[in-house]
């Protein structure tokens, strides 16, 4: 509902009238990406294991690093680009690693 909302609005914001093809065709091609997203998270859940294995963390820390993980996770697969970095999964891994290092730094609440 959210994404079809803020398609709506998108189209609105133009000021051109929205053809219910045209907005069908958006949100099929949302759907579509967000399925592909989400197969993709679900796939490097390994690599945000992995980060948490190296990290000092218990608890409910571990469990607010494993979200935070998820969300490097999901950052990683939107700024990726091939031509400036390494491979995806180190790009993944650095990511990841960064949001735990991060987390770890904080002080305690």
């Amino acid at each position: 509902m959210a994404v079809e909302q803020a398609v709506v609005n998108a189209l609105r914001a133009d000021d051109e009238p929205a053809s219910e093809v045209h907005l069908r065709s958006l949100l099929e091609t949302s759907a579509r990406y967000l399925e592909a997203r989400n197969r993709l998270v679900l796939t490097g859940l390994p690599l945000v294991d992995a980060a948490l294995r190296k990290a000092p963390l218990h608890g409910d820390a571990e469990q607010d690093a494993f979200q935070d993980g998820i969300l490097g996770l999901m950052e990683a697969l939107e700024t990726y680009e091939p031509m400036s970095r390494g491979t995806f999964e180190e790009a993944v891994r650095d990511t990841i690693r960064a949001r735990v290092v991060d987390l770890t730094a904080r002080p305690a609440a």
